[in-house]
């Protein structure tokens, strides 16, 4: 079996750790035949990782990233030419192996190398991603992308190789220092790590760093909030005359059916159905691509009436924008904490309730009122869509006291045998 690697100084003896040395390729098969020569780059034994053989990602390095991609490539290039030796039968002289090494460094016989950068292209533009993930799917595949450029260049140049725990918290670091927040850094890192698995099962890149347990996705839980039964009828019975009508009914329509944004946006006619005599919502999810069917709640029914079946479409940053604006004027005004980490320090806040509602707001809404309501769990999710109980259950904004009074109810606390207390 032939022994792909690299060393400093042929593997002789280094006396001055600071003085830097060749690093050498070396090749060997078996105790007959052991090949070295110089790839034309040098460095310090404090700046050679011996275990990784590579130079480590230290700043001061200007030549890191070439000397590292060449070793990672000159790999690739010799185990390739190994395994087509074994099929055939063939072992290669020394001669051969010089030989094979000199071809490599010639400019025709030099292969391509697919970076990071142009492998997150590829997979943006590719018809299979773009056949199955959503819109807004692929719209975040591109912020990140562009994130982590903005890092490439501003901080240091990197590519799949340099990518391992040291990076990470340098990309932790100056994200923080962005005054950003722990979850919009978090889904930054998930999408990277979605890259990276892909770019591991296309065989594009041999680096498992992003698979420590330390390589984590940040992201800490938020005082998101809902609406109840009570706060909803009063944005109904709102006058908007001259205001927001539509982002105020498209909110009540996800309010009242637990649809996502992108769904509850979308609406036609087509998507009413009559089943014995029950009107009811069929909504084919642009997330899963699955199928939910939803009873017609009464304010829903009024809405999709009162556009005739197809309510108008709205960007998704305006019903954002107005629905704050619709909810101050119905007094949904409370004080509410708002906290969270940012720029890597936590920050607690008190802002106005209707400052916090936003298109998401209506999906938790539906799923805490259903809850409260006695609806079995099961149930709503069969209409969120949601697959495991315990994400369903982070939708779950009810306090304590509402949660008791909810198991108040049940006949645990109210039927029994009374037992005769002396």
């Amino acid at each position: 079996m032939a022994n792909i690697g690299f060393r400093l100084n042929k593997g002789k003896k280094i006396e001055d750790k600071g003085k830097e040395y060749p690093i050498y390729f070396r090749y060997t098969l078996g105790r007959k035949l052991d090949f070295n020569a110089s790839i034309k780059f040098k460095t310090s034994f404090r700046d050679w990782d011996p275990v990784r053989q590579r130079i480590r990602n230290r700043t001061h390095i200007h030549h890191r990233h070439d000397a590292n991609e060449l070793m990672e490539r000159l790999t690739v290039y010799f185990r390739k030419w190994h395994n087509d030796n074994l099929k055939n039968g063939i072992q290669p002289s020394y001669r051969e192996v010089r030989k094979y090494f000199t071809t490599y460094f010639s400019p025709t016989e030099q292969p391509k190398k697919i970076t990071l950068w142009n492998y997150i292209d590829q997979l943006i533009e590719s018809p299979e991603t773009r056949k199955n993930l959503t819109k807004g799917s692929l719209r975040g595949y591109t912020l990140t992308k562009n994130f982590l450029m903005r890092f490439h260049n501003e901080v240091y140049r990197f590519d799949f190789e340099d990518i391992n725990l040291d990076w990470y918290n340098d990309f932790v670091e100056w994200s923080e220092k962005q005054g950003l927040s722990k979850n919009y850094i978090g889904k930054h890192i998930k999408t990277l790590k979605t890259f990276l698995n892909r770019a591991l099962e296309d065989k594009v890149t041999t680096n498992q760093s992003h698979k420590s347990r330390r390589f984590i996705t940040l992201r800490e839980d938020t005082n998101h909030i809902y609406l109840d039964k009570s706060e909803l009828n009063n944005l109904w019975k709102l006058d908007l005359t001259g205001r927001p009508e539509l982002a105020r009914d498209l909110f009540l329509v996800g309010a009242w059916t637990g649809l996502r944004v992108s769904d509850f946006n979308n609406l036609t006619t087509d998507n009413i159905i009559s089943v014995e005599g029950n009107e009811l919502l069929s909504v084919k999810a642009q997330k899963t691509s699955q199928t939910v069917v939803i009873p017609l709640h009464p304010v829903v029914k009024a809405i999709l009436k009162k556009y005739n079946g197809t309510p108008p479409r709205m960007p998704e940053q305006h019903i954002n924008r107005h629905i704050k604006e619709v909810c101050k004027l119905a007094g949904i005004a409370d004080p509410q904490r708002k906290e969270q980490t940012r720029g890597g320090k936590g920050i607690s806040k008190k802002v106005a309730k209707s400052q916090l509602v936003t298109n998401h707001t209506a999906r938790r809404s539906f799923c805490t009122n259903a809850y409260l309501s006695g609806l079995p769990t099961l149930d709503i999710m069969a209409i969120s869509g949601h697959t495991t109980e315990k994400n369903f259950l982070k939708y779950i904004k009810a306090s304590p006291e509402q949660k008791a009074l909810k198991m108040a109810s049940s006949s645990f606390f109210n039927d029994g045998v009374l037992s005769k207390v002396n």
